[in-house]
């Protein structure tokens, strides 16, 4: 998002952000903040099952925080993929994956 974009949405313009905030730096640190302050506030308001906090980070992730034209479902198959192929890994060889960060250096 630019500080433009984040104007407008505002209904401002961007040079009046800058009248609160000292650089766009600062302006991401306080949405990044904002989103983590309301992201804890929806898990702390879910029951205590895990399925409870499984069913608030869908809620949560979900209320319009996307285009409408957004394939969700793609990107969770995705985001998915590389997970199911190294459990997949780990499964045939029962030992785990072999990779640049597990490698040992001579």
């Amino acid at each position: 998002m630019t500080v433009a974009a984040l104007a407008e949405t505002l209904g401002i313009k961007a040079p009046s952000l800058y009248m609160h905030f000292a650089g766009k730096r600062e302006i991401e640190v306080q949405l990044i903040a904002d989103g983590f302050s309301e992201f804890a506030a929806a898990l702390e308001a879910a029951g205590p099952a895990l399925t409870d906090l499984g069913r608030a980070y869908r809620a949560y992730a979900l209320a319009g925080r996307f285009p409408e034209t957004a394939d969700l479902d793609a990107a969770w198959a995705a985001g998915l993929a590389p997970l199911a192929y190294q459990a997949t890994a780990c499964s045939a060889s029962k030992k785990p994956p072999v990779g640049p960060s597990s490698a040992s250096s001579a």
